[in-house]
């Protein structure tokens, strides 16, 4: 779970570096790297992640490859979410 956890919060950051992403997608990445690393075990806190993920897929300023990153997060972000049931 840990290493769940890291590559999480690995991908959040290499996100938050990318200099195409708009701000407020970094807004709300900063808002899920802080819940998982408060709250990694509350299993509705990461499901607020993931809605939070899809509400910010959908931007139209997204760069594709962005996109398929806040994906991915999702999928790992609900792996977690199913470990932790």
């Amino acid at each position: 779970m840990a290493n769940e956890i890291e590559d999480i919060l690995f991908v959040v950051g290499e996100l938050l570096e990318d200099p195409t992403i708009p701000k407020n997608v970094k807004l709300a990445l900063t808002t899920v790297k802080q819940k998982i690393e408060n709250n990694s075990k509350d299993v509705v806190k990461l499901s607020e992640t993931i809605y939070t993920l899809q509400e910010v897929s959908e931007d139209v300023n997204l760069p594709l490859n962005a996109k398929s990153d806040i994906w991915l997060l999702q999928s790992k972000i609900e792996k977690l979410k199913e470990s932790i049931k």
